[in-house]
């Protein structure tokens, strides 16, 4: 049963950070024509990207 669980959370932890990357491409992709906008997209993507970072490094500690 904990492997289970254990192949749920790990499945989770790989796909989400994929799909969140595809969404982001996406935006700024569509974004890149506004260059105050990309300037911005850019800063929130690295604090989104940093902070699902740290939570994923801070999970077993839990």
């Amino acid at each position: 049963m904990v492997g289970r669980k254990v192949l749920k959370i790990l499945k989770e932890v790989i796909l989400f950070p994929i799909e969140l990357m595809t969404g982001l491409v996406t935006a700024i992709r569509s974004l890149m024509k506004k260059p105050k906008v990309t300037t911005l997209v850019i800063l929130v993507c690295l604090l989104i990207t940093l902070m699902a970072g740290w939570v994923i490094f801070n999970l077993p500690g839990t």
